[in-house]
């Protein structure tokens, strides 16, 4: 791997996702009970309230194969300069990111919906450094 600003920008951005990715799911199955109860009040009035403790499992094991991936993805690309796991740890980390700004908008939280904007922002960010 080479120096320079594009690769340092793709190993950033590939350790800013592990370590967001990582602590979510840390704090979601340690503290598996509470989390729930928040989801589901968070829900409570959508259709989507029955649904959250396997959507929320669902997602954590999302979470984990990101963190995985891109932590695999960092290896190859510092070693053999390929992108080829990175891109896919992204790409699943988009759909992630997508499926929290709809519920989101779902439970009418909007202040919720911007704050992931930004991380949906740059994860299209990532695949750009990528290119």
């Amino acid at each position: 791997m080479e120096l320079n600003i594009k690769n340092t920008l793709v190993l950033i951005t590939a350790l800013f996702f592990m370590v967001t990715y990582f602590f979510s799911s840390f704090e979601k199955l340690v503290d598996w009970k509470n989390t729930i109860s928040y989801y589901k009040n968070h829900f409570k009035d959508t259709f989507i309230s029955f649904w959250v403790p396997s959507a929320l499992g669902g997602i954590v094991i999302f979470e984990i194969i990101v963190v995985l991936g891109l932590g695999w993805g960092v290896y190859q690309f510092i070693r053999e300069g390929t992108i080829t796991i990175l891109y896919f740890s992204y790409l699943i980390s988009a759909f992630l990111l997508m499926t929290f700004l709809i519920g989101q908008r779902i439970a009418r939280d909007y202040q919720g919906a911007t704050s992931i904007t930004i991380y949906l922002i740059f994860n299209i960010l990532a695949f750009y450094f990528l290119n």
